[in-house]
């Protein structure tokens, strides 16, 4: 509005001038627009601005201010669609833009495009799901009528790779950017202010940055940070400034790796208890200036330590009173998804090692190429089978059904490249520290591979490397809905390739990886499985290709894939994302 009441004070003044005799100078013509992007929606309103929300649309916003909560749709829920209004109570709704993958929405005007509402329970936008957005040149806050507010001004659940660029956020909200469980979100030339508890609130998080933005006068109502970080995996705030706000710590981070404050300056804030509370990690600070604001104290009881960027521990007043403001002109490297203690990890030299709290997971390198001679063996019992596993190896099933629970020594023995484990109910067979192993059927209706065990995987493979299954069927003996293990199991393996296969519930989920890169399935069946067809978390490169999923779910789960932490991954020609893919039956 301030070119509008810019260009009426000119008139005005050109009036006043004509009156006097004297000849006014042409007003200075409104700014024209640029044109829209290629293949952009531009809108006007609220109604086109939801009728337009769509998978891989660009939306430009040609208008000052639109008002979220005067939609003509205000308060209807939507079981099916791009959004919906979701109660907060007090007869407040939040607008719920959710599922959708590759959209963008930025402001066509010069001055920006405000997004707010009156709802003071509501948040102003909440983004669910989503993947690949892009938020540019927008204004969201709650009108001033509102008064004190309960809702937040962005609320981002489940969503990955988001940017935020040049966006303004201001309260009354609670928290200015609230983010749960999401990958990759970026802030650039963003000024959050005025929020009554935090600036930044991430909780199970990887990968949150927040690059030359300013945080004014946020706290005050709530015993917070200005920067709260709880169980995530990467926060940095760089070349950032945050002055005059009111909050009990700066940074109050929890169980969170890699967090870091580079280049930052704080001035005229006053945090009650200390500068920093900080458990489980230390936190990285470099180049900033913190010392002038008031902080009863530099941190919390009981808590770590802040680090510089040559991990010298910064204990005193003093030692931030040393620090001198530098901008951070480095390369920031977002850090690996963090392992559970106890879990099996790659030390740098590659060899296997038990993690450590804050380890990072990795699949292995890929197989060396070999030189020597293949062994090739033709089995028909589980004990042949058992004997026959040894890298390099080619292993053809010529009998009609394997049941694990035939072998000689389930459950007790051991060889080189197997073990039993114990799977609560039964033992579960682990194949382990393979290269080049193939395992061939005779065809998915020829030979069945099976266990009995509930909570057993029927076949598990553990730091394989170039693994081969082909032309078989793999599943749980046991009446659906009763299994809790899953059908095929993959951990620490690169190389791996599915072929021609059938893979049938009870078993919980069909395929379940866990850290392991180029994975190729095709032409293979997952089928009956009581909660999910694919589970992926820490996989790098998997392609699934004239592959079906039918009649997986059940009750509580869905016929599809899940993703955590994934990358390159493609069903068919279609890539994926984090987060559920649902398929059609």
């Amino acid at each position: 509005m301030k070119k509008y009441k810019k260009l009426l004070a000119l008139l005005l003044a050109a009036a006043l001038l004509a009156g006097c005799g004297t000849a006014a100078e042409p007003a200075e013509a409104e700014p024209t627009p640029p044109p829209p992007a290629e293949n952009a929606v531009v809108v006007t309103n609220i109604a086109e601005l939801l009728n337009a929300l769509r998978p891989n649309a660009v939306i430009e916003i040609d208008a000052d201010q639109l008002s979220l909560d005067r939609a003509g749709d205000y308060g209807f829920a939507y079981s099916v669609g791009a959004y919906t209004w979701e109660p907060m109570g007090q007869g407040d709704y939040t607008l719920v833009i959710r599922d959708l993958e590759d959209l963008t929405i930025r402001s066509r005007r010069e001055g920006g495009t405000s997004l707010t509402t009156g709802a003071a329970s509501a948040n102003v936008l909440c983004f669910r799901g989503c993947a690949g957005l892009t938020l540019e040149g927008l204004t969201l806050g709650h009108r001033s009528e509102v008064g004190n507010c309960d809702g937040d001004v962005l609320f981002l659940q489940d969503c990955s790779d988001v940017q935020i660029s040049g966006c303004e956020l201001f309260g009354c909200g609670v928290t200015a950017v609230n983010a749960w469980q999401c990958a990759h979100l970026r802030l650039d030339g963003c000024t959050l202010r005025d929020c009554t508890a935090c600036a930044i609130n991430a909780v199970l998080c990887s990968d949150v940055q927040a690059w030359d933005c300013e945080i004014l006068r946020c706290g005050g109502a709530y015993s917070l940070g200005a920067l709260c970080v709880a169980s995530c995996d990467g926060f940095a705030l760089i070349n950032s400034t945050i002055r005059d706000g009111k909050n009990s710590f700066l940074l109050d981070a929890m169980n969170s790796l890699s967090v870091c404050l580079l280049g930052c300056e704080a001035t005229g804030s006053r945090f009650s208890e200390a500068l920093f509370r900080i458990y489980d990690y230390p936190v990285t600070v470099s180049g900033c200036a913190l010392a002038d604001n008031e902080f009863g104290s530099c941190y919390s009881d009981g808590g770590c330590r802040a680090v510089t960027g040559s991990d010298q521990e910064l204990v005193t007043f003093a030692d931030f009173s040393r620090m001198e403001h530098k901008p951070f002109t480095g390369e920031y490297v977002a850090p690996l998804p963090r392992v559970t203690p106890g879990d099996i990890a790659y030390t740098t030299s590659g060899d296997i090692a038990y993690a450590s709290p804050g380890d990072v997971l990795l699949p292995p390198p890929a197989a060396p190429e070999w030189e020597g001679e293949r062994t090739e063996a033709h089995v028909k019992t589980v004990d042949e089978l058992l004997a026959a596993i040894a890298p390099h190896t080619t292993v053809y099933l010529d009998a009609e059904e394997f049941d694990l629970s035939a072998a000689a020594d389930y459950g007790s023995g051991q060889g080189e490249y197997y073990r039993w484990d114990d799977a609560y109910d039964g033992p579960e067979l682990v194949l382990h520290d393979l290269d080049d192993f193939s395992l061939v059927g005779g065809g998915r209706a020829v030979t069945l591979l099976s266990a009995v065990p509930r909570y057993a995987d029927v076949l598990h493979f553990e730091n394989c490397r170039a693994l081969s299954l082909s032309d078989m069927t793999l599943g749980h003996r046991i009446e659906p809905g009763f299994c809790a293990g899953n059908v095929l199991g993959l951990s620490l393996c690169t190389g791996v390739t599915v072929e021609r296969c059938g893979l049938f519930g009870c078993g919980v989920i069909g395929v379940s990886a866990d850290t392991c890169a180029e994975l190729s399935f095709s032409e293979t069946n997952i089928y009956d499985c009581s909660y999910l067809g694919v589970s992926l978390e820490n996989v790098s490169g998997a392609r699934f290709t004239g592959c079906s999923i039918t009649n997986c779910g059940g009750e509580y789960g869905f016929n599809g894939l899940f993703l955590d932490g994934c990358s390159d991954v493609f069903w068919n020609d279609e890539s994926l994302r984090d987060g559920d893919t649902l398929l059609a039956d």
